[in-house]
């Protein structure tokens, strides 16, 4: 406003200037004339130029950005709530079904475990098994001692007299039962003995597979190891009351398992009732 404000003095003075001097040239005059009549044009488009980019940023501005109470604002702040509050109640369920899934795989966890446990025991008293009065840290270890054994690992528990009926007591039954085999065969496992009883040397514990070498009974056929059979028979009792002893700790594993579940699907139906059950409640409601 300032510029064109300017210009039009300009044209004021030379319209005063021509009417002073009247002898002037009338070229020069038209020149002075075109001279500033260009100028103010110049500056008119610049300044209308400058009047429509400012009018054009306020009108954009004003789309962007509605008042507060504008029934355009409260109606996407409620789309926003809404959208909010549907997420809220997608993550709500799910977590209602995944803490539900959980506790019904806890519950089973937990009750095969107990079955597990119930049932190694019940097996295990079937079978009416007592340890021997030597099955005793201290009475054992004068047996080895006797059989004249080295290496020979030594119990530390001790089932004397006890009745067998849990996975624990199997397990320490069959250590038991390698320490009398090992006696048996003179510290020899199966795996280093003969199949057959060598002719040459009867009394040896130790054999021989040479069917040739063998001992012969009455008809001909050679006679078996007896106690490479006693070692293999200690060897298959030793295995399957292990199995009793790791079919019980699976179980115990196992009702671990399940309590573990059972807690998380509890955790996670308090989290989907607690936190985003507030968090998806819509505006006004309680």
């Amino acid at each position: 406003m300032t510029a064109l404000a300017a210009d039009t003095r300009s044209l004021n003075e030379f319209a005063g200037t021509a009417a002073a001097n009247p002898r002037a040239s009338r070229g020069e005059s038209e020149t002075r004339l075109r001279v500033c009549t260009s100028a103010a044009t110049a500056r008119t488009v610049r300044l209308s130029l400058s009047v429509a980019r400012t009018s054009i940023a306020w009108h954009v501005r004003g789309i962007n950005s509605k008042p507060p109470g504008s029934a355009d604002a409260i109606a996407s702040d409620t789309t926003s709530r809404g959208e909010n509050h549907g997420h809220a109640e997608v993550l709500k369920i799910g977590g209602l079904v995944a803490g539900v899934v959980m506790i019904a795989f806890g519950v089973g966890s937990i009750a095969l475990g107990v079955d597990a446990r119930s049932t190694v025991t019940t097996e295990l008293k079937r079978e009416l098994i007592v340890g021997s009065a030597d099955m005793s840290p201290t009475e054992i270890q004068k047996a080895v001692q006797e059989a004249g054994l080295k290496n020979v690992p030594i119990p530390s528990c001790n089932v004397a007299d006890q009745k067998i009926d849990t996975g624990a007591d199997a397990r320490c039954f069959a250590q038991y039962m390698r320490v009398h085999a090992l006696e048996s065969s003179g510290g020899l496992t199966y795996a280093q003995m003969g199949r057959f009883a060598s002719a040459a040397t009867p009394t040896d514990v130790k054999g021989t597979n040479d069917q040739a070498a063998a001992a012969k009974d009455a008809q001909g056929k050679p006679i078996a190891n007896g106690p490479r059979n006693t070692r293999v028979t200690e060897t298959a009792l030793s295995t399957a009351l292990n199995v009793s002893f790791m079919a019980e700790k699976l179980g115990l594993f196992t009702i671990v398992i399940g309590i573990a579940l059972l807690l998380s699907g509890i955790g996670f139906i308090i989290l989907a009732l607690g936190i985003l059950g507030r968090r998806g409640q819509m505006p006004g409601t309680s």
